[in-house]
């Protein structure tokens, strides 16, 4: 539906049109982090350069439904961490998140398991708020009318209703191993490909007391993205970007370390500019092997230790450590 009427133009069109999309979405988050945090300056605007990180930039070219969903969830977050910090919200805000949560889980099979507690996240603030009962199933109503039109449409075309079945290890040492993978491995790790995801952890605690529902919801999803990535056989995305599983987690991510930044910046601004300089000169860095064509962008089929280079590129420290060296391995195998 986003790209059909695009692709009649052309390919780069359609591309263009998917990015103008999460461009809107990511103005959304930089605007809803500045009204949860209440600062009226230009940090408010300036949030919105966290989203320039290299992974980010990488992944908004590329036709899959992960970023999309990341960003359609955390907007949907943020207005409930509006909620909850100001005991309501306006009708734009409520219409925007019933529109969202209609749309969520058609973007990807795996979004139904994230709709539910966002929609449970939705009625739990609501409550607490005491927003007119009506507003809220103004947002709830819809969303569960297309979560149930999809479920029925899934059983009726894969006799499933979370669509087709993917074939899972929910336990095991594999299982367990590729989720540490998916937060430090040198090339998938989201801490690797987006150090800023730091102040991320940062941000879901230091809002714990202030968002509690906002911060379950966002740390459910981060933690169910990799989970649930983790039980599949193609954990990394097969040959797909690498990091594509991940990036439903990016958009969270960055929010939460856009709020601890407008945080800091309340409390010790020397420090926050600080970090301010240091995430800029990260940026320009982790650009560096890109514009160099020495960056890994695609997973190879198949695990080979020998060629198995970071998400740096030539910036990778590890041949300096010694860690994976390929001439060192070849001998050794050898």
């Amino acid at each position: 539906v986003l790209l059909a009427i695009p692709m009649l133009a052309g390919t780069q069109v359609a591309v263009v049109t998917l990015i103008v999309v999460l461009a809107a979405l990511v103005v959304g988050v930089a605007h809803l982090v500045g009204q949860i945090s209440g600062i009226r300056s230009p940090w408010r605007i300036a949030i919105g350069g966290l989203f320039l990180a290299p992974a980010f930039a990488l992944a908004t070219g590329q036709v899959y439904p992960d970023l999309l969903s990341g960003l359609v969830m955390v907007n949907i977050v943020m207005v409930i961490a509006i909620i909850e910090g100001r005991g309501t919200c306006s009708r734009l805000q409520l219409l925007s998140v019933a529109l969202l949560l209609v749309v969520l889980p058609w973007l990807d099979q795996k979004n139904i398991l994230f709709t539910v507690p966002l929609v449970a996240a939705i009625v739990v603030a609501s409550l607490r708020a005491k927003l007119p009962h009506k507003r809220l199933a103004s947002a709830v109503i819809p969303a569960v009318v297309s979560l149930v039109v999809l479920m029925a449409w899934n059983w009726y075309a894969y006799g499933h209703v979370l669509g087709g079945a993917n074939p899972v290890t929910l336990t095991g040492v594999e299982t367990f191993t590729r989720s540490i993978a998916l937060f430090f491995d040198r090339r998938q790790g989201i801490f690797i490909q987006l150090p800023v995801a730091v102040l991320g952890m940062a941000g879901l605690w230091a809002m714990r007391r202030r968002i509690p529902v906002a911060v379950v919801t966002a740390t459910v999803i981060i933690v169910a993205t990799v989970y649930g990535n983790s039980t599949l056989g193609n954990s990394f995305g097969g040959g797909s970007l690498v990091g594509r599983f991940q990036w439903p987690t990016l958009a969270l991510l960055l929010a939460f370390a856009g709020l601890y930044l407008l945080e800091l910046w309340q409390v010790r601004r020397r420090v926050a500019s600080g970090l301010a300089v240091v995430i800029g000169g990260l940026y320009l860095i982790q650009f560096v092997p890109i514009l160099r064509d020495e960056h890994v962008y695609y997973n190879h089929i198949g695990w080979d230790p020998i060629t198995y280079s970071g998400w740096w590129g030539g910036l990778d420290p590890s041949p300096v450590l010694g860690y994976i060296g390929g001439d060192q391995i070849s001998d050794v195998v050898h």
